[in-house]
């Protein structure tokens, strides 16, 4: 939240009447004022000797799309698995392999254990410095086994020794490398945004409600 920018609004604010401000706090629409302006309005009514009562919840007209959102790196994982699997075992086998459906099923599995811990940072506040950090460490380890892929094709074009055989069988471990590489960023971040966020939402409730 912009300090300044409060102090700005609070200006404005200190200008209404009580009666007006004490609606606009009541009505929590979000859409039409800021957090800053909220902060603002807080301020003022307690410097008027006001105590701010609670607030109406606030329901985001787009908060039903952010939910079907939520699970987006698991469902991509889930087809990603699955694709791969059944790419390399249709291309490098033949017949395919009777146990095809077993794998699939477990590539499934694991494309939930890899998204799940992407899908849970996603969902936390986004001022979670920690957060943060894993998101960038994940795309960070994404990008540096991309490119070591890459190098291995390279070199393997360059000595004559390409195989479409041996792309579609390295592509296929792929997703299975990078969700274990997520899963290993999750665990380390994890109890850090933990405790950030228990901080973050205490200092929230704080700022909410300075009596309490």
């Amino acid at each position: 939240m912009d300090s300044r920018l409060v102090a700005e609004i609070r200006k404005l604010m200190d200008a209404k009447p009580t009666g007006e401000l004490v609606s606009i706090w009541l009505e929590n629409d979000r859409s039409q004022w800021s957090e800053e302006t909220f902060e603002a309005i807080r301020q003022s009514l307690i410097g008027r000797g006001e105590a701010p009562p609670l607030q109406k919840l606030y329901v985001s007209p787009t908060a039903n799309g952010r939910k079907s959102r939520r699970y987006v790196f698991t469902g991509l994982f889930i087809l990603v698995n699955c694709l791969a699997v059944l790419a390399k075992y249709l291309l490098l086998h033949d017949p395919p392999a009777p146990e095809l459906p077993g794998v699939l099923i477990a590539a499934a599995l694991i494309g939930i254990i890899g998204g799940a811990p992407l899908d849970w940072l996603r969902a936390l506040p986004a001022q979670l410095r920690s957060r943060r950090v894993a998101l960038i460490a994940a795309t960070a380890l994404t990008a540096l086994v991309l490119v070591g892929l890459g190098a291995a094709f390279a070199m393997d074009i360059v000595s004559g020794q390409f195989s479409w055989k041996v792309v579609v069988a390295a592509l296929g471990g792929l997703p299975l490398v990078l969700q274990l590489l997520f899963v290993f960023v999750f665990l380390s971040a994890a109890p850090f945004c933990l405790i950030e966020r228990r901080r973050w939402l205490k200092g929230r409730h704080n700022e909410r409600h300075p009596s309490a």
